[in-house]
């Protein structure tokens, strides 16, 4: 293992969970009832997931959103792709493109890989066959479900619980899915016609984020609100049966 490599994860260790906790305090003491929890898991339909964001918010050393969860403004939500950056169409990626012809494998695309850029062809085509007879033969599993040798990596010794590490997505300011993070589990599931699959929210709009909070708070005071364009969302489910109200 490189030294900057080991570096990064004890960095990780220490810093991961510390992040993690301080960040959950502030949404907390911001949002009360209605804070996003940073380990919370929600089943989606992968067919409601279409688009993926670039950059991801786990990697966005800017936001620093790498750990936990976060509510964040902006268009990034709306913003087409352009130059590496914005919302993509899913069926547009390379990799998507990939897991088609592997799994279909009918010769309809049989010059689909000269148009594939990939560092590594062979190494794609062999994790993606191997994801697939999986979740083929077994379901599409959560992470605490499956063996440690099968989780997508170590979670820093056990600081960090396995649902950190499920598909991430993030919540555009009106309720939609975006992926950010889990683009061959996602492309399988999709290509498989998986009903839904559990997904943990790494963003979420701040316009989303209020109506969560007006739901909460309408629920709370047992006001009599319409919420029935809300009420089916996974989100909300999550938010109003998970001991929030």
């Amino acid at each position: 293992m490189k030294l900057s490599s080991i570096f990064n994860y004890i960095k990780n260790i220490i810093l991961g969970p510390a992040k993690i906790r301080l960040n959950s305090i502030k949404l907390q003491n911001k949002y009360g009832g209605a804070a996003p929890k940073p380990f919370d898991i929600i089943w989606v339909d992968p067919k409601k997931i279409d688009c993926i964001i670039r950059p991801s918010f786990k990697n966005n050393k800017r936001l620093g959103t790498e750990f936990g969860t976060f509510i964040v403004s902006g268009n990034w939500d709306i913003e087409l792709y352009d130059d590496g950056k914005g919302l993509k169409k899913i069926k547009d990626l390379d990799v998507y493109k990939l897991t088609e012809e592997i799994i279909y494998d009918d010769g309809s695309s049989s010059n689909l890989n000269g148009n594939i850029k990939f560092n590594n062809l062979n190494k794609q085509k062999k994790h993606i066959k191997k994801l697939y007879k999986k979740i083929d033969t077994e379901g599409f599993k959560m992470q605490r479900d499956m063996s440690k040798k099968d989780r997508n990596r170590n979670l820093y010794s056990g600081l960090i619980p396995p649902e950190f590490d499920e598909v991430r997505i993030a919540i555009t300011r009106d309720g939609e899915f975006v992926l950010d993070d889990g683009r061959h589990r996602l492309c399988v599931a999709k290509l498989l016609k998986i009903k839904y699959i559990p997904v943990r929210v790494i963003a979420r709009h701040e316009q989303w984020q209020n109506i969560r909070t007006n739901i909460y708070n309408w629920s709370k005071n047992k006001k009599n609100k319409n919420i029935d364009s809300y009420k089916n969302h996974p989100d909300i489910i999550n938010m109003m049966s998970n001991n929030y109200v």
